[in-house]
């Protein structure tokens, strides 16, 4: 397997450390793959990388990143003069005039390095936003790098992926009996691109559409939070505590952490 992890985006909430794991957790068999919660797409960057070419129906709600990914898989060189242009003007006021300028109807490459621009310069890569759709993150960096290859690699392990901004119940409706999907949910008390809450009761729902999946016989992989809450609500699926480095909160815990790894197979 290629040891080389990219990470273009930084992102809260990363799924590299489960790369020597996942192919020891994958069922025996499974048709498509479908990826909500998409994130970073770590699960895909993983698959790829295990030599997986199944073709991917991933999903966010974030608009933005919806964008940013499918920029890069489809329009990587014209992404990078976009980054070098930020690299080269970067400053605080500069980064808050890119990061204002969002528009859907922008091209997708310049949305994708403007994405990728904004998140590079985030503390420790948590995107914000205001309840009315706004991103509110302040540059956090005196500096703004990138490295060329990694947008190509980006791009590369993109391919035969199909990536839409949707709501997670609609992409897992699509998946037939058969079908794997990896769900990376928020985490008990934790925040969806910093201002779409999941409180319980959304835990509850995708319980729900986790129960659907599982009468329909689709496949599904789950990675949550060690709550006993979560234990609870998933009692009747087989639950495995796995060690996990952890980013943020690293002081309280000395950088690790149990997250449960879910299954109905």
């Amino acid at each position: 397997m290629n040891r080389r992890f990219v990470k273009l985006f930084y992102w809260a909430g990363a799924k590299y450390w489960m790369r020597d794991l996942l192919l020891d957790c994958l069922p025996m068999e499974y048709g498509d793959i479908y990826i909500p919660f998409a994130g970073r797409l770590d699960y895909l960057q993983i698959l790829r990388s295990l030599g997986i070419e199944k073709h991917v129906f991933a999903s966010d709600v974030s608009l933005r990143l919806a964008m940013a990914h499918n920029g890069v898989r489809d329009f990587c060189e014209d992404v990078i003069p976009i980054l070098e242009e930020h690299r080269r003007y970067h400053s605080d006021d500069y980064y808050l005039a890119i990061r204002d300028r969002f528009s859907p109807e922008m091209p997708l490459a310049e949305a994708s390095a403007d994405f990728t621009y904004i998140s590079r310069n985030s503390y420790r890569g948590v995107i914000r936003m205001s309840a009315d759709g706004r991103c509110t993150n302040v540059n956090a960096r005196p500096n703004f790098n990138f490295d060329p290859e990694d947008v190509r690699e980006h791009s590369r392990f993109l391919r035969n992926t199909t990536i839409v901004a949707e709501d997670y119940s609609s992409t897992v409706k699509r998946a037939k009996p058969g079908d794997l999907v990896f769900l990376d949910p928020p985490y008990q008390g934790s925040l969806v691109h910093g201002c779409l809450k999941f409180p319980d009761n959304a835990h509850y729902r995708l319980r729900d559409v986790c129960n659907e999946l599982d009468r329909r016989g689709v496949l599904f992989l789950m990675t949550n939070g060690p709550s006993p809450y979560i234990r609870h609500i998933y009692r009747d699926y087989r639950i495995e505590g796995i060690e996990a480095p952890r980013i943020l909160g690293r002081a309280k815990n000395g950088g690790r952490d149990t997250e449960l790894l879910i299954t109905n197979y």
